[in-house]
């Protein structure tokens, strides 16, 4: 018993070590950052979303500038109910093309995503809507909330432990009504080394979308989604420099929902 609690302490403190400065996630809640993994670096997290759902992403730093992941999720995994999986795994590049320096004033980054965020519709699924159920039209297949595609993000330090990101995100989903290129914001603030806070606005510039415009049969008025984006609202708080705990409110401007919907995320950072 002595020997694995000793094993388990030495492999805390060798973690611990490692990221002695505190690593800040290349994310902010779901928007991306201009940052990058260090080479040999390694970043795992598991996001807890509505209808029990979960999204597990791994990555790693395969240059300073180069990094590499795979995801996948799925709802139902938490409570009961049928467990409904994405309907395959994603992959994510994300090269930083300029370092924020003392010659240069922002940070640029080039990213390809392809896990969405939220919930998935295709032609497989079922919507219920005033206690009918309806298919989703042939033609679209899409997330919720992100869409997969590319993306190219811009960020720079200002003082106070500030961050402020920009950028635009090239949808290659079938959605109805949703812009093909759309904008996002952001900021995140430092106020201690153990609590991050961060705000951001996503999907700028969305149409509005009715549940008639991609169900079959429907005939409804209601709207699935509102014009405009999403105001986000996330809290991180770093039990270790390791290891990240985050609350998020999504949704603030209830766009889809007529309360926000709440995101958990754990973070783990190491080394390979």
């Amino acid at each position: 018993m002595k020997k694995e609690v000793g094993i388990g302490i030495m492999l805390y403190l060798l973690a611990f070590a490692s990221l002695a400065r505190g690593e800040i996630s290349p994310d902010l809640v779901d928007i991306p950052t201009p940052r990058v993994l260090d080479r040999y670096q390694a970043q795992v997290t598991f996001r807890f979303y509505r209808e029990g759902g979960l999204l597990l992403k791994g990555k790693v730093g395969l240059t300073e500038r180069l990094s590499m992941g795979l995801s996948y999720g799925a709802r139902g995994v938490v409570g009961d109910g049928q467990i409904g999986g994405n309907p395959r795994p994603g992959l994510s590049l994300r090269y930083l093309i300029i370092q924020e320096g003392k010659d240069l004033p922002f940070s640029l980054t080039l990213g390809y995503e392809g896990q969405g965020y939220g919930l998935h519709y295709s032609k497989q699924n079922n919507v219920q809507v005033n206690s009918g159920s309806y298919s989703v039209e042939k033609q679209y297949e899409f997330y919720e909330t992100n869409s997969k595609g590319f993306f190219l993000v811009m960020g720079k330090e200002i003082p106070r432990g500030i961050y402020v990101v920009g950028g635009v995100n090239h949808s290659l989903e079938a959605a109805p009504q949703k812009r093909s290129v759309s904008f996002f914001v952001g900021v995140e603030e430092r106020f201690t080394s153990s609590l991050v806070v961060k705000l951001e606005y996503n999907n700028i510039f969305h149409d509005e979308v009715k549940h008639a415009d991609f169900l079959e049969d429907y005939e409804g008025e209601e709207d699935f989604r509102k014009a405009g984006g999403e105001l986000n609202l996330g809290i991180a708080w770093y039990a270790s420099p390791s290891i990240s705990l985050e609350l998020a409110f999504r949704d603030i401007t209830q766009r889809f929902d007529p309360s926000p919907n709440r995101v958990f995320r754990i973070n783990y950072f190491g080394q390979f």
